[in-house]
């Protein structure tokens, strides 16, 4: 499989993770929730921690059982702290979103007991469109489980759009991609 179509079943897990803050933050904006931090302002943004999470894979530390992302089962433990601040138009939508922060995985085989340390603190820009759609980018290092193929750590720009209707676009992908598997393997 080339490194677009795989990179199309990753780009779900990436956006899930970048948009877990989001949601609630957009449902507490139309009176649907009560999870996400309120402003001073109407307008102003707001500001939260996130829980340190690689998407729906799993959070803090966790393993990926083999043939999730690599032949062999991965634990990974994750460390640092996750922000993201979320900014308003004059009617209370929110329309873009940075994610920041330390993000440390440490990454072991634990058939073989390989291990590696790997800095990967982003960050995320989202951009969210009149149409529903959002814009996004992330830039720096990442580490991007692709179910059934490998962990890739991507140091570079990963552009997506995701549509309405949840189907996602890859826009763009520049910089150094390691495979992690065949490193630990």
């Amino acid at each position: 499989m080339t490194i677009k179509k795989t990179l199309a079943a990753l780009v779900i897990t990436v956006v899930i993770a970048a948009l877990i803050g989001l949601v609630a933050t957009q449902s507490n904006v139309k009176g649907q929730g009560a999870s996400a931090p309120q402003s001073a302002g109407a307008n102003s943004p707001t500001h939260e921690q996130l829980p340190l999470c690689l998407g729906p894979f799993g959070c803090d530390t966790f393993v990926l059982d083999a043939g999730v992302a690599c032949s062999f089962p991965v634990e990974i433990a994750l460390e640092g702290d996750l922000a993201q601040t979320t900014f308003f138009d004059s009617d209370g939508n929110p329309v873009r979103a940075i994610q920041t922060g330390q993000l440390n995985a440490t990454v072991t085989n634990l058939d073989n007991g390989e291990s590696t340390f790997l800095h990967i603190s982003g960050p995320a820009y989202l951009t969210f469109n009149a149409d529903g759609s959002v814009n996004v980018r992330l830039i720096g290092p990442a580490l991007l489980p692709i179910p059934g193929e490998t962990l890739l750590y991507n140091d570079g720009t990963i552009e997506l759009e995701v549509a309405p209707d949840g189907s996602v676009t890859l826009v763009r992908l520049v910089g150094h991609s390691v495979d992690v598997c065949a490193l630990l393997g």
